[in-house]
C-alpha cells in the first residue's frame, strides 16, 4: 500500500527551502529514517519518515519550497504507526534531527554535526519551533555534560533576570519571590498606616508646611483643643476655655461636670460628646461609681451596697449634670501630651459635630510593576483636619 510523507507541523512557518534530498526512489528506509533537509532562517531541520518501506516517488527536489502538509515522496509498503480505535495508547513523542548551518570558509566545504533530540509535537502558541528545540537541546547538553546542578543554577538565573524585566511567568507550584524593595521603602501595613494617621490627627503638632524637604502635616487635635493656640490656627474669640481644660491635681467625679459643664456653656449641648480616653483616665471615671470613689469601696447600687464582694467594672456612658457622656477607649499613643507624673490618665472630650476630616486630593492608586511576589501597588491621597468650634471641646492633662 503506498504512503505520501509530507511534511508536519513546523510552526508558522511557510515557503521553507529544501537544501538536501536524502533519498532516491527504489531506496528501503525504516521509520524516522530522514527524507530530507528543509531549511529556516535559524538552523536547518530534517523531515523523517513516519513509516518503513520502499520509496517509489520523489516529489521534490534541492530548492524546491514546502511548508505544512506539503507531499515530499511516495512510501511502498509503509507500515505506519496506528492505533485500534477501542484502544488508547499514548502517542510517542517524535524523534527529529536539527543540523546546525554549514560553517563556509571562501569555497562551500558543508561539515554536518547532528544532534538528536526529542520535541513534542509544535503547540500552535509556538511561533518559532525550531528555536524552541534549539533551547531544548541547549538544556539537554548541559544535564548531559554539567549535571543537574548547573543546569538548575542557569534556570534559577534565567528566572530572576525575567522577573527583574518585568515578565510575568506562568503560576508554578512554587512561586519564587525576589525582593528588590530596599527596606525602608517597602509599604506599610494597614495597621501600621492607621497608627501613622492617629498620630497625626491626634497629636499636639501645629500645621508645618513643606519647604521641599519636609512634608505636609495638618495641625492635630491637640493644637486646636487649646486655651492659647499657636498664632493664626484659631480666630481670636474662638479658643477653647481654660475651664474646658483640666491641667491640675485632684481630680474628681465634682471636677469632671466642671469640665462638661463648660462645654455645655458653648454649645447648649452634651448629648453627642463623647470622652476618648487611655486606659488610665478610664479607670478613674469607672471608679465614679463606687460609693467613695476608691478601690476598696463597694460599687453603687439601688438601695444596697455590694459589702466586702469585689466588682470589677468598665463604665462606657456617664450620666453628667447635663446630659449623657460616651466614654471609648483611645489609643494611647494619641492621647494628650501629659503635664502630670501620670502619663496614662489623659484623654479628649470631643463633639462629633464640630470636627471632621477633609480629602484635600481625592485618593487614587497607582499600579507599580511585578518584580516578583505578585502584583503590588500604593494608594495616595491628602487629608486634613479640621476642627469647626474648637469651643466645643475640652481635654484631661492631669489628674494627680
Amino acid at each position: 500500500m503506498a504512503q505520501n510523507i509530507s511534511v508536519p507541523d513546523i510552526g508558522d512557518f511557510k515557503d521553507v527551502e529544501v537544501i538536501e534530498v536524502l533519498v532516491k526512489p527504489g531506496d528501503q528506509i525504516s521509520k524516522n529514517d530522514p527524507i530530507v533537509t528543509i531549511e529556516s532562517d535559524k538552523s536547518s531541520v530534517e523531515i523523517p519518515s513516519p513509516a518503513a518501506g520502499e520509496i517509489k516517488d520523489l516529489k521534490v527536489k534541492i530548492g524546491d519550497k514546502v511548508s505544512e502538509g506539503s507531499i515530499l515522496a511516495t512510501i511502498e509498503n509503509g507500515q505506519a504507526a496506528s492505533t485500534p480505535k477501542e484502544e488508547k495508547i499514548e502517542k510517542p513523542k517524535k524523534e527529529i534531527q536539527v543540523q546546525e548551518k554549514p560553517k563556509t570558509n571562501g569555497e562551500i566545504n558543508s561539515v554536518k554535526q547532528v544532534k538528536k533530540v526529542f520535541a513534542e509535537p509544535a503547540s500552535k502558541d509556538d511561533i518559532d519551533p525550531v528555536e524552541t528545540n534549539e533551547w531544548i537541546d541547549s538544556l539537554n547538553s548541559v544535564i548531559e555534560n554539567d549535571g543537574s546542578s548547573r543546569a538548575s543554577y542557569l534556570l534559577n538565573k534565567v528566572i530572576d533576570q525575567a522577573y527583574k524585566s518585568g515578565l510575568v511567568l506562568p503560576d508554578t507550584r512554587t512561586t519564587p519571590y525576589i525582593n528588590t524593595i530596599p527596606p525602608e521603602a517597602e509599604a506599610k501595613s494597614i495597621r501600621e498606616l492607621k497608627r501613622d494617621i492617629e498620630l497625626t490627627l491626634c497629636g499636639a503638632q501645629d500645621k508645618q508646611v513643606g519647604t521641599g524637604s519636609d512634608a505636609y502635616l495638618t495641625a492635630g487635635l491637640g493644637a486646636f483643643i487649646d486655651d492659647t493656640p499657636a498664632t493664626g490656627l484659631v480666630p481670636s474669640g474662638f479658643e477653647t476655655p481654660a475651664s474646658s481644660i483640666y491641667a491640675t491635681t485632684g481630680f474628681n467625679e465634682a471636677k469632671f461636670n466642671d469640665l462638661i459643664s463648660s462645654i455645655y456653656r458653648q454649645t447648649g449641648n452634651v448629648d453627642s460628646l463623647t470622652l476618648v480616653a487611655d486606659t488610665g483616665l478610664r479607670r478613674v471615671i469607672s471608679d465614679f461609681a463606687r460609693v467613695g470613689g476608691l478601690l476598696s469601696d463597694s460599687v453603687r447600687s439601688v438601695n444596697y451596697d455590694g459589702g466586702s464582694s469585689t466588682i470589677k467594672l468598665s463604665v462606657e456612658l456617664y450620666q453628667s449634670d447635663h446630659g449623657i457622656v460616651s466614654i471609648i477607649n483611645g489609643n494611647p499613643a494619641c492621647m494628650p501630651a501629659s503635664t502630670g507624673t501620670t502619663a496614662t490618665a489623659t484623654g479628649y472630650l470631643v463633639n462629633p459635630e464640630y470636627y471632621g476630616i477633609h480629602e484635600l486630593i481625592p485618593m487614587g492608586s497607582t499600579r507599580l510593576p511585578n518584580q516578583g511576589g505578585g502584583e503590588r501597588g500604593y494608594v495616595d491621597c491628602v487629608l486634613g483636619l479640621g476642627v469647626y468650634h474648637p469651643q466645643a471641646h475640652g481635654k484631661i492633662t492631669q489628674i494627680d
